[in-house]
């Protein structure tokens, strides 16, 4: 009989799966790697700085910064767990990193062309996919899918669904609370997102809308059920589980700040007390969020549940040091030149100051005589505009029409028009009728706009809308 043993199936050969090379002897290898890594972070630096800015200054997203350093624990205990002779494995370096890469760099000038923000910074982590895939492969990358793909919470959504979902978030989350406040016995009517009680009004922002705590207490509940449970159809249900909870445990706040603002005082409903509710709230939620995982223990704890196999398909990886440091060296050339176009010679989001001030606007105009509206300056902060102007127009004794222009001197995603078909229907509005409206402008020629006919009960409302950016004019 021959000496040796064969490797039993399913289980992993050591020998066979170790990379062809080490990468802590090979400084060639090394000095191209951190090439590739300071190239990234070249590339990345403006949006990263931004991205971190916006995330301090808005609350709804102020939970991301917490997603970063959990998805690195993740990881790290990931790692730990990993018995040190499969360590190997799991540093097969795969060329397809090189590919990733580039299409995240194409995804980032999509995003920059675009100017959304979204895309640019999903860029990002399309890019660091790459990066680990040039590290550890395939095997490497599936061992820290979780991780990973956690880092997507980090990623604030676009303005196009943002938007929209707050609205209709708003708008459910007065419903439920003025229901609940005549169930009680505490007189309300509401008009839209506004709650009209005796001694105040109670008017549910966008702050108010719930956002805030649905986006975090996903982020919560995709955690506890990755940790806690170990099937994914109840990781699964657990995630999904935060939305009904977030919206109900909203509209139970919006419900006890109208009581205490009814039996106590108007002060309660603002400053302190506001913030305290929402907060304890939250709490409230992420505190049965982990108790509906606990109160059942799983069969076997994370991590602990580790393979304690690897088998499958061999692993494509560099099998040449010179080779991958060269191909590295040419990824970090290329990420570097993308940064020239895109920080550098383009301008696709330039800001375009205005040449005159809207204020110029004639205050009497054909019989119509002008008068200034005040925004207040929570709205305008809302608005993010450069510049604004809101007047309301009579002739003699007729019914007045509001003018309201607003300019934006970059179209980037994040300081874009905030549309009024977004913001009226937040009091109490409904769009009855919708179409195109051609308007004569002169040498313009014919510019379409949208005609919209809103209807609150027996009231009715025209707007006519006009959006024009980059480009023609055209309805939108």
């Amino acid at each position: 009989m021959a000496g040796g043993s064969a490797a039993r199936p399913g289980t992993l050969n050591h020998s066979a799966a170790t990379p062809a090379f080490s990468y802590s002897q090979s400084w060639w290898y090394l000095a191209s790697l951190l090439s590739l890594v300071i190239a990234a972070v070249l590339l990345y630096r403006p949006l990263l700085i931004d991205w971190f800015g916006s995330l301090l200054d808005d609350p709804t997203f102020a939970y991301a910064l917490w997603i970063p350093p959990l998805a690195a624990y993740l990881s790290y205990l990931k790692v730990r767990a990993l018995p040190g002779s499969q360590l190997p494995a799991y540093l097969a370096a795969s060329h397809a990193g090189y590919a990733v890469m580039a299409a995240g760099c194409a995804l980032l000038l999509v995003g920059e062309v675009s100017t959304l923000l979204y895309i640019a910074r999903l860029s990002f982590l399309v890019v660091l996919a790459g990066l680990a895939l040039t590290l550890i492969g395939w095997q490497g990358l599936s061992l820290f899918s979780f991780p990973a793909g956690y880092l997507l919470f980090a990623v604030p959504l676009p303005a196009l669904i943002y938007i929209p979902l707050s609205t209709r978030l708003q708008m459910l989350s007065s419903v439920l609370a003025g229901d609940s406040l005549d169930w009680l016995g505490v007189p309300a009517l509401r008009e839209g997102n506004i709650i009209s009680l005796p001694n105040n009004q109670l008017e549910v922002v966008e702050a108010c809308s719930g956002i805030h705590s649905l986006f975090a207490l996903l982020a919560v509940a995709t955690l506890a059920g990755y940790l806690l449970r170990s099937r994914n159809t109840q990781r699964l249900l657990v995630a999904l589980s935060a939305i009904p909870l977030a919206i109900l445990l909203n509209a139970m706040r919006i419900t006890l700040l109208g009581v205490l603002s009814y039996y106590v005082g108007p002060g309660v409903a603002v400053g302190f007390a506001h913030m305290t509710t929402g907060l304890v709230i939250f709490m409230i939620g992420a505190a049965l969020i982990v108790w509906v995982c606990a109160r059942k223990p799983v069969a076997q704890s994370w991590p602990a549940a580790m393979p304690d196999t690897v088998s499958g398909p061999s692993i494509p990886r560099a099998s040449n040091r010179r080779v991958s440091g060269w191909l590295n060296v040419a990824a970090a050339a290329g990420m570097l030149a993308v940064a020239v176009v895109v920080r550098g010679n383009v301008s696709f989001d330039r800001p375009v100051a205005l040449r005159q001030q809207l204020s110029i606007f004639p205050i009497k105009l054909a019989g119509w005589q002008g008068r200034d509206v005040t925004i207040p300056p929570r709205q305008l902060a809302v608005l993010r505009a450069s510049s604004v102007l809101m007047r309301d127009y009579a002739r003699g004794a007729g019914t007045p029409v509001t003018l309201y222009v607003a300019y934006f001197a970059a179209q980037r995603e994040g300081t874009a028009m905030h549309s009024p078909m977004h913001c009226i229907p937040g009091g109490g509005w409904e769009v009855a009728r919708q179409s195109v409206l051609p308007i004569s402008a002169g040498a313009l020629g014919t510019i379409d706009s949208n005609k919209v006919v809103f209807a609150n009960g027996e009231s009715r409302m025209m707007v006519v809308l006009l959006v024009h950016g980059a480009g023609p004019h055209r309805a939108r």
